[in-house]
């Protein structure tokens, strides 16, 4: 007998993911899809790979100063895409990348 409860059911507003079923991405009550970052690290603030469903306020903050931030907040489907295309070099990926450390360079 395993020590585990197989009968408990999933938190309320979570369902509980079948083996064989597709994970559906999370999504706001809204219905947004959760975006994922893949720009450079803005410390205290956003992380390569973090995931948003809503970003913070300081966040959209700094997506106003600099709006090369924006390009890096992706669907989690086009997160391997845009991260190789920011690391070739000429793409406009890598040029807004670039722009986004010249900002956090500048004491964002």
């Amino acid at each position: 007998m395993s020590k585990y409860n197989k009968s408990a059911t999933a938190p309320k507003g979570f369902e509980a993911y079948q083996p064989g079923q597709a994970a559906k991405r999370p999504e706001d009550k809204k219905g947004k899809a959760a975006k994922i970052y893949c720009g450079p690290n803005i410390p205290g603030i956003a992380a390569p790979g973090a995931i948003f469903i809503k970003p913070s306020d300081i966040l959209l903050a700094h997506v106003e100063k600099c709006p090369a931030i924006k390009t890096f907040l992706v669907d989690p489907k086009q997160y391997i895409s845009v991260k190789e295309k920011a690391a070739k070099s000429g793409s406009m990926e890598n040029v807004q990348y670039k722009r986004v450390l010249e900002y956090l360079k500048k004491g964002a």
